[in-house]
């Protein structure tokens, strides 16, 4: 059940432009040999989806955190998406244009990352809203790698699964455009990402996804498995971002949550959502958002191995379980 202080606020989900935490680096206490797959790894959907141009932009909004502030709060799994244009590659979310450019993202990564030489960064890159082909892709995407040569990590070795002491200091690239290949291919991973919604009813179904997967990475990965996890929590189509992702019938970090509609009473089973008390012994059923069923499954489970988990909107708590099953 929901008392009135948990049913505004839960540490999972956050639109605000801060958090309480700070952790720039985080990775420093892992050990050198410690595999890729082996760590767990906070990451935002769609990154660069915040900020004044998309400020009231609720279909398109994913997060609220600048991308210097993803970073120093302990991010390091980024989500970016290219559009192509002449001189340049834009970022985008679908067919809107966020306001920044490519350089401006390797900019900021490269500024954290030296501040930081203990840290890396994955950075998931594809092509967004736009057509150019393989060799106008390529050829643009030399002019960044020349612009920043030191910045990119170079899998000369072929690995699929590299060291730590491998990738300190870098930007790794997990690639979706053809030829850009000279770190890791997104497709390599072992992904989990149902991500069309029919309704908020179906985040019964993407817990179950969710669950699933974060049992599988547990099991492949204590098993000696070299494959590299990743945990979408995000969704769409059923309605909008905060709203999957937090519950919440506004975007606002503490705004009340969505009734599923559903009235229960004091016998009634307990379900997966929570319940917020109406008095008298009855009870209007809530949805929790996708970020607190993680949170509260991570707390509950003891997971070893979470791997990638990618979130929009996630909240101090949430960010700092996820680093902290590294150490636990």
């Amino acid at each position: 059940m929901l008392d009135a202080k948990i049913q505004y606020q839960d540490g999972a989900f956050s639109c605000e432009s801060d958090l309480d935490i700070f952790n720039p680096n985080w990775m420093s206490k892992l050990p050198e040999r410690k595999k890729l797959n082996q760590i767990s790894i906070p990451g935002t959907h769609d990154s660069m989806a915040y900020g004044k141009k998309i400020e009231f932009a609720s279909n398109t909004r994913t997060q609220s955190l600048s991308l210097k502030n993803q970073l120093n709060k302990g991010i390091r799994f980024l989500d970016i998406r290219l559009n192509y244009r002449e001189k340049f590659f834009a970022i985008h979310h679908g067919s809107i244009f966020l306001g920044f450019n490519f350089l401006e993202v390797l900019v900021d990564c490269e500024n954290f990352l030296e501040k930081n030489p203990s840290e890396f960064i994955l950075m998931r890159v594809q092509q967004e809203a736009s057509s150019a082909n393989d060799r106008q892709i390529w050829a643009m995407f030399r002019k960044y790698h020349d612009m920043f040569k030191n910045l990119f990590w170079l899998n000369r070795k072929g690995l699929v699964n590299p060291n730590i002491e491998e990738l300190r200091g870098k930007n790794v690239l997990l690639s979706e455009l053809e030829y850009v290949d000279f770190s890791l291919k997104y497709s390599s991973l072992e992904i989990q990402d149902y991500y069309s919604l029919e309704s908020l009813d179906n985040l019964k179904d993407k817990y179950i996804a969710i669950k699933d997967h974060f049992d599988k990475c547990n099991t492949d990965v204590k098993g000696g498995s070299e494959k590299i996890f990743l945990n979408h929590i995000s969704a769409k189509d059923a309605a909008f971002p905060y709203m999957i992702a937090g519950g919440r019938t506004v975007m606002k970090t503490n705004s009340p949550r969505i009734v599923t509609g559903k009235i229960l009473f004091e016998n009634d089973d307990e379900s997966l959502y929570p319940r917020l008390d109406l008095g008298e012994g009855v009870f209007a059923e809530v949805y929790p958002g996708a970020n607190k069923m993680t949170l509260d499954l991570v707390n509950k489970a003891e997971l070893k191995y979470l791997g990638i988990v990618v979130c929009d909107f996630p909240g101090s708590e949430l960010i700092q379980k996820v680093i902290n099953t590294n150490f636990d």
